[in-house]
């Protein structure tokens, strides 16, 4: 295998389930060797979020396998997400009743060392190569329009970073219509000894970049790297929620 990844997870202390859905997938297709690796956070009372992040991310990893050996793998990660979203918004309780539920998504598709990704909502995708660190997606929350607002001078920077929606998510599976999907058309091309990092807002609001950075400098082993963010973000005093991390390393 070109690829090694490995993903942990904590539950926190905010909530009493583990809402955060981690999957990863191999498979050996014709056109070559694919990784697929999907982190969800799921929001919903009661068992929502975690029946929407599992849907999400099962749903979305049966589709793209099926479709691994597609030419256009972007066009086929967004008609993924827009199946979901349905049956994210089509979930029920045990009486039938609909349940108020959603869930971000992150997907990286690796196939011949070649990567594709798509994001929706707030979970991060870095990668780490040669000792820095680049956030490759976008969050799609309000506190992007309120950067933008503060650039244009409408509100100050200050009203901006203290705004009480400033977290408040504009894009995520369960959505009436989903219009915002963030990914790349052209492939990225890895090299040998990158490192993809896909997180949860409980992992990267209280674990900074630099950090991240010294623990995959040091800590050679992935398993312990991901032990090690999880750990380090949930010692920092602050209400966890659900923590959880996947890293993926190209190998060449």
């Amino acid at each position: 295998m070109k690829f090694m990844a490995i993903a942990d997870s904590d539950i926190g202390i905010v909530k009493d389930t583990n809402q955060d859905s981690l999957l990863i997938k191999h498979a050996d297709t014709p056109r070559g060797e694919v990784l697929l690796a999907i982190v969800c956070d799921g929001m919903g009372g009661l068992t929502g979020g975690e029946r929407a992040s599992a849907l999400a991310a099962h749903g979305v990893t049966r589709y793209l396998l099926e479709h691994a050996q597609a030419e256009d793998i972007p066009t086929e990660m967004g008609r993924a997400a827009l199946r979901l979203n349905e049956e994210v918004k089509n979930l029920r309780d045990p009486a039938n009743q609909k349940i108020e539920a959603g869930t971000t998504l992150t997907t990286v598709f690796l196939r011949n060392g070649k990567l594709f990704w798509c994001s929706i909502g707030d979970s991060h995708i870095y990668l780490y190569r040669d000792g820095t660190l680049e956030q490759l997606n976008i969050d799609h929350n309000f506190g992007a329009q309120l950067d933008q607002m503060a650039l244009e001078g409408s509100i100050t920077q200050d009203e901006a970073l203290h705004h009480p929606q400033r977290a408040a998510l504009t894009s995520y599976l369960g959505i009436s219509e989903l219009t915002l999907i963030s990914g790349n058309r052209m492939p990225f091309q890895l090299r040998k000894g990158d490192v993809l990092i896909q997180c949860t807002d409980g992992l990267y609001r209280y674990l900074p970049d630099s950090t991240m950075c010294r623990i995959l400098a040091v800590t050679g082993n992935l398993k312990q790297a991901a032990e090690q963010m999880v750990k380090t973000a949930l010692a920092v005093p602050g209400g966890h929620d659900n923590t959880s991390v996947l890293l993926a390393r190209y190998k060449g």
